[in-house]
C-alpha cells in the first residue's frame, strides 16, 4: 500500500486502511470502542494469524446504537446528518464480527485501566489517531489519523503496545474474547416500549420524507430551506421516478430542482447525464444561464414547440428528446388540458426512452380549475401508467378511478401529495427557520 499518511474519512477512509493492513499479516490493535462493523474488519488479520485486539473501555461502556427510528432520531438526523438507516443494527455485520472472533489467530484482551488510545500496527507500519474500530471510526464520522512507515517511530509504537499487552494479559481474571463475542451476539437485542414500533412504522412510511441537511456534494450553493427541499425531492425521486416541487413563488424551485437533478445525474451512466428542461419560451434563456453558472449539462425546449402537430420535424424532435433520462418540465401547469397538443406531445416524450426515466415538475398553482389539473400532472409524471402505484405505499389500483373518487369527495388526495410532493408557502419557511 502506498501510504496516503493521513486518512480522516473524507480523502482517504480508515476502512481502506485497515483492509490494506490486514493484507499485510499481523497486525495488532488498540482501541477505546468496539462494535461488530470494526471487529469484522480485522477477519482477513485473524485469518492471518497472531494478530491482536486491546480494548480499552467496559463493554458495559460501549456506545449502543438502537435498533429503531424515533422522531428524536429524525430530529437528531436533520441537526447532525447522521443517517438513522446507517445505525440500524447490521445482522450481517454481527455473524462476520463473531466468525473473526472464533478465528483461532486473533488474541483479544482488556486494558486494566480505562485506556482511550487508538493504535494500529503491523511489523512496517503504525497507525495512530483518533478512529475506534467501530463503523463510525473507520467509515463514517471525520477523523484524524497519521501513518507512520519510519522504522523507528514503528518500533516505538511496538514497544508501547507490547508493554500495555504484556500488562493486560498478567491482569486478566477472565476470557474477555468469550465476553466480546457474547457482548456481540446479545447486546443488539433490546426492548422497546409499545411507541417505538409505532414511530418505526412512521418512519417506514415515509422514508423518504425524513431529510438530511448533511453535506452533500454539490456545485449549487443553496439557502438551508432549499437544501432541505432538494433532500425531500431526491427522495421522492428516488422512491417514485418522479415528483412535484409545488412551493410559492419567489422560492427557489429553478435551483432546487437542478440540485436534485444534478444529484440525481451522478447516478446515471454518461450518456443519460444531461438533463432536459421543457419550460415556456421566455424562460429557456433563464434555465440556460442557470445551467452555465452552475455547470450544469441541459438542454431546453420550449412547450410552445410541444404546441405544435403534425409537422415531421416535430415528430423528429420529440423523438430525439424522448431520449433524455432527466427531464424538467416548468411551470407545468400550462399541461392541465389533456385535449391539447401540447399535453399529448409531452406524453408522447415522457413514454419514449429508458424505462427508469425520472421527471421533476414545476408549479406554484397544480390545481387551476378543478382536481382534475393535478390528475393531468400525474399521468404525464406517471406516463400515463394507471397502476403507477399500485406497488408504492399508497396501493392505488387505478389513478383514474382514484382521482374520480376524489372528486366526489370518497376519497382523500393526502397521501399522494405527501408521498410525491414537495409543497411549502413562505410562512412554511419561516417557520422552520424560527
Amino acid at each position: 500500500m502506498s501510504s496516503p499518511y493521513v486518512a480522516d474519512n473524507e480523502r482517504v477512509k480508515m476502512k481502506d486502511v485497515l483492509d490494506a493492513l490486514c493484507d499485510k499479516g499481523r497486525l495488532d490493535v488498540c482501541t477505546a470502542f468496539v462494535d461488530a462493523y470494526g471487529i469484522a474488519g480485522l477477519q482477513g488479520a485473524a485469518e492471518a494469524g497472531d494478530s491482536r485486539l486491546l480494548v480499552g473501555y467496559e463493554l458495559a461502556d460501549m456506545p449502543q446504537t438502537k435498533d429503531l427510528a424515533t422522531f428524536e432520531m429524525a430530529d437528531e438526523w436533520k441537526r447532525t446528518g447522521a443517517d438513522p438507516v446507517l445505525r440500524i443494527r447490521d445482522d450481517e455485520a454481527v455473524r462476520a464480527a463473531i466468525h473473526t472472533l472464533e478465528e483461532p489467530g486473533l488474541e483479544v484482551a482488556k486494558t486494566t485501566t480505562r485506556t482511550h488510545s487508538k493504535l494500529y500496527i503491523t511489523p512496517q507500519m503504525g497507525v495512530v489517531g483518533s478512529s475506534n474500530l467501530t463503523r463510525a471510526g473507520i467509515e463514517g464520522q471525520r477523523e484524524l489519523n497519521l501513518l507512520h512507515d519510519d522504522p523507528e517511530t514503528v518500533a516505538r509504537l511496538r514497544e508501547w503496545f507490547e508493554g500495555i499487552w504484556r500488562e493486560s494479559k498478567d491482569a486478566e481474571r477472565s476470557d474477555f474474547k468469550q465476553e466480546l463475542r457474547d457482548w456481540i451476539s446479545n447486546t443488539r437485542f433490546e426492548q422497546y416500549a409499545p411507541f417505538h414500533p409505532y414511530a418505526k412504522a412512521i418512519y417506514e412510511r415515509y422514508r423518504h420524507r425524513f431529510v438530511s441537511l448533511g453535506t452533500r456534494e454539490s456545485d449549487i450553493n443553496l439557502a438551508a430551506f432549499q437544501q432541505e427541499g432538494r433532500e425531500t425531492s431526491l427522495g421522492i425521486l428516488a422512491e417514485h421516478k418522479c415528483c412535484i416541487i409545488a412551493d410559492a413563488v419567489g422560492l427557489g424551485k429553478t435551483y432546487i430542482a437542478l440540485g436534485a437533478m444534478q444529484q440525481r445525474s451522478r447516478a446515471r451512466k454518461r450518456s443519460q447525464k444531461k438533463i432536459l428542461v421543457i419550460c415556456p419560451a421566455q424562460l429557456e434563456g433563464v434555465w440556460e444561464r442557470a445551467g452555465h453558472n452552475q455547470g450544469i449539462m441541459l438542454q431546453t425546449e420550449s412547450m410552445e414547440t410541444l404546441g405544435r402537430n403534425g409537422e415531421d420535424a416535430v415528430d423528429r424532435r420529440l423523438e430525439a428528446l424522448g431520449e433524455y433520462a432527466l427531464v424538467i418540465v416548468d411551470e407545468a401547469h400550462n399541461f392541465r388540458n389533456p385535449n391539447a397538443n401540447r399535453f399529448q406531445n409531452l406524453m408522447r416524450l415522457l413514454q419514449g426512452g429508458p424505462e427508469d426515466k425520472e421527471v421533476l415538475m414545476l408549479t406554484a398553482t397544480p390545481i387551476n380549475n378543478g382536481i382534475g389539473d393535478l390528475y393531468s400532472l400525474y399521468r404525464l409524471m406517471t406516463r400515463d401508467r394507471d397502476d403507477f402505484f399500485l406497488s408504492t405505499n399508497l396501493g392505488i389500483r387505478s389513478l383514474q378511478e382514484f382521482f374520480k373518487s376524489v372528486e366526489k369527495g370518497g376519497a382523500s388526495v393526502t397521501d399522494l401529495l405527501l408521498e410525491t410532493m414537495v409543497c411549502r408557502s413562505r410562512v412554511d419557511i419561516r417557520r422552520r427557520q424560527e
